[in-house]
């Protein structure tokens, strides 16, 4: 009788004691106790005897197999991460046709709600050059910067489509040449200009990673110059890389 309940009670004690086992892709191997797995993530304790203890969540994308306490392996090695992070509220934005014309462009996004499915944001370009360097063929501004809204409809996976509207300020100078009366020299002219911009926007973030990516994106609108009558239809494109944050 006395080695059955001893039997009873070591059982009892390996079950209390049973450990999982998770693998990790970094080539970590850690005991823990398995709380629960979803499609992307799983949960775990630390320690296995505390069940009021820490509940560690982390992405399927970094686990390469978990084996349980009763022997079963699940392997998770084809799973990829495919959703972007975001838990992050920033993303910074380098526009990279901008700099093949010797502009910087930077844009920043912030989303103010947990949903993420909107956001605010702030374009600022300028030119390496100086505005002073163009000519009236070649308008590039000195210096722009401005505000807008976006509205995301497709933010799963690793494609995030969104659309807004924009507005911004913008500053350009050049210089001209003109002959005098007499056509014996040229005069040299120097007009600042001051433009108000608004336009309707469309941009496909495809995320390489949930914290970096690719954005192809354009912008249709109109640009007025202030004090003057002159307006015109006005194009962006942008093809930047960005980091979430």
């Amino acid at each position: 009788m006395r080695s059955i309940i001893f039997i009873c009670v070591l059982f009892v004690a390996l079950i209390s004691n049973a450990q999982d086992i998770i693998k990790f892709k970094s080539g970590t191997i850690q005991e823990v106790k398995i709380v629960g797995v979803t499609e992307k993530n799983i949960s775990y304790r630390i320690d296995i005897n505390d069940e009021s203890g820490a509940v560690y969540t982390i992405s399927l994308g970094k686990v390469e197999s978990v084996q349980y306490s009763n022997g079963k392996i699940e392997d998770f090695k084809i799973f990829n991460e495919e959703t972007a992070n975001t838990e992050k509220a920033h993303l910074l934005e380098f526009n990279m046709v901008d700099l093949a014309f010797q502009r910087a462009s930077i844009y920043y996004e912030l989303f103010p709600t947990k949903k993420r499915n909107w956001s605010l944001s702030v374009p600022v370009r300028y030119t390496l050059t100086g505005g002073g360097n163009n000519h009236y063929y070649m308008i590039a501004p000195w210096f722009e910067a401005g505000l807008g809204g976006n509205i995301y409809i497709v933010r799963k996976n690793k494609s995030n489509l969104s659309f807004g509207v924009e507005s911004n300020y913008c500053f350009t100078q050049w210089t001209y040449w003109e002959w005098d009366p007499d056509f014996v020299f040229q005069q040299e002219f120097t007009e600042n200009a001051h433009y108000l911009g608004f336009y309707s926007t469309a941009n496909y973030k495809y995320n390489f990673k949930p914290r970096f990516g690719m954005n192809f994106g354009f912008g249709l609108g109109w640009k007025y110059r202030v004090l003057h009558t002159q307006n015109q239809a006005q194009g962006k494109l942008n093809i930047g890389v960005f980091w979430r944050f």
